[in-house]
């Protein structure tokens, strides 16, 4: 009776691995389905929520320097320790250089800790350098980059949404 149960117990056994190999075979051809699309935001939608949030201290920067290649308008809001940025490039390419470039510079730091996802029309990138946290979310030719310390976190993070990036 027991060399039964044992040999019933060694199927089961191999039964389960084989279930399991099976599934891992299946799902690996299986593609991640990316977040749904987002849409772009202008700078009344900008100013609304930056307002509707208590930050009323808002500038557009006139200057254009040659690292902000194709920048068009650039608007900022600040309620220390948050000072977020709106920036509308020309196209994709050149937003997406801008937040490229970013998380080149800030890969090269230690001490860091990042995330990063992306969409189908949009890349949302956040890293935490020490009591630095910053987000850079692109959709399409726009970007929003958001600078704080890390306890205005949540309050950025809730900006960051009811801007729908």
């Amino acid at each position: 009776m027991m060399k039964i149960n044992k040999v019933m117990q060694l199927i089961s056994l191999v039964l389960v691995m084989a279930f399991s190999l099976a599934v891992a075979a299946c799902s690996k051809g299986v593609e991640k389905k990316s977040p749904a699309p987002k849409t772009v935001i202008d700078e009344a939608r900008f100013i609304q929520v930056l307002n509707d949030n208590g930050i009323e201290e808002m500038s557009v920067i006139d200057t254009r320097p040659e690292d902000f290649v194709g920048l068009q308008q650039w608007y900022v809001g600040t309620d220390e320790p948050i000072r977020i940025h709106l920036l509308i490039y020309d196209n994709d390419d050149n937003a997406q250089a801008y937040l490229d470039n970013l998380k080149s510079i800030n890969g090269k730091r230690s001490n860091t800790e990042s995330e990063l996802t992306l969409g189908e029309n949009f890349e949302y990138y956040a890293i935490t350098i020490g009591e630095s946290y910053n987000v850079v979310s692109r959709i399409e030719n726009t970007l929003i980059h958001v600078m704080a310390t890390s306890d205005a976190q949540e309050r950025m993070d809730k900006i960051v949404v009811e801007l729908g990036y």
